[in-house]
């Protein structure tokens, strides 16, 4: 069913799709940490910019939204100090 996420998406084992699969996905997989909205790795003034330029917009990983709201918010600009 289309309403139902794939639980073939389960990273962590629990047969349960939740955040644990998604911090997984951010520090086992990509290596990185939440923050790092350009995934270089390294958490700096570029993210903090990224994030700045796009506060109040709805918008995934790349324009700095961290979270699972869909919008770039001050919870996401801390992350990046």
């Amino acid at each position: 069913n289309e309403n139902y996420p794939d639980i073939n998406c389960d990273l962590t084992g629990e047969s349960l799709l939740d955040t644990a699969d998604y911090v997984f996905l951010v520090e086992n997989i990509l290596g990185t940490r939440f923050g790092d909205a350009n995934l270089d790795r390294i958490i700096n003034g570029t993210d903090n910019s990224i994030v700045n330029s796009n506060l109040g917009n709805i918008g995934g990983w790349s324009q700095g939204n961290f979270g699972l709201n869909n919008t770039v918010d001050n919870s996401d600009l801390a992350l990046t100090n």
